[in-house]
């Protein structure tokens, strides 16, 4: 992983790409890449909740609260950044660590970006992922992701979608499905053992499982 500092506009241009409040699928959002994500998050895990007011942090609200599937005991605080994640975003980790105090906790927070599936650490990602707080630190994965061309449909079928394209139809056949990466991830959620690589193949997928 790159530790370098990253400044967000050596990555991506605000002025020239300003957020703009987007309508889709009966919900508001304050940019046009929060919407595709709230598209794709509603294809691929059981539940979101856009910007909760309820969170744990202090001065950062998350654009998303997810849960991958009903039973897990809690949610994924995601931050969404327009980033092509060339270098690590380091700026943007120190700001949710400075919002999380200086307790240590078990939160599982994630940063996501401007593209689906993006390769981190050579695995096809969703964006970084946490697992928990010690001290001043956390330590980031890639969000890593299996089912690579199905994941892609998504993703694409969603910013089509939000963008007011039309997407051909593909085989129902088509499962996403995730897979941890460094970290089993899976246990972490679930808080039992579950075997490295196992992949779910429901139609409400899990992406831990």
């Amino acid at each position: 992983m790159d530790n370098r500092v990253l400044n967000l506009p050596d990555v991506y241009d605000y002025e020239k790409h300003p957020a703009s409040v987007t309508e889709c699928d009966g919900g508001i959002y304050r940019s046009e890449l929060e919407a595709i994500w709230a598209i794709f998050f509603k294809k691929v895990v059981y539940s979101l909740e856009y910007e909760p007011e309820e969170n744990p942090f202090y001065g950062w609200l998350p654009e998303f609260a997810v849960r991958v599937r009903e039973t897990d005991p809690q949610a994924v605080w995601c931050e969404v950044k327009p980033l092509y994640f060339k270098i690590f975003p380091r700026a943007i980790a120190d700001k949710i660590l400075k919002a999380e105090g200086d307790n240590d906790n078990d939160l599982i927070v994630a940063i996501l970006g401007i593209e689906v599936p993006v390769l981190l650490d050579n695995l096809p990602s969703l964006g970084w992922i946490s697992l928990r707080k010690r001290g001043e630190k956390r330590k980031w994965h890639p969000f890593s992701v299996g089912c690579v061309h199905s994941i892609s449909y998504h993703w694409k079928a969603s910013e089509q979608l939000v963008k007011g394209r039309k997407l051909k139809t593909v085989n129902e056949s088509l499962v996403p499905a995730f897979m941890p990466g460094k970290e089993d991830i899976s246990a972490k959620l679930a808080g039992r053992k579950i075997p490295p690589g196992r992949l779910c193949a429901t139609r409400r997928i899990n992406p831990f499982d």
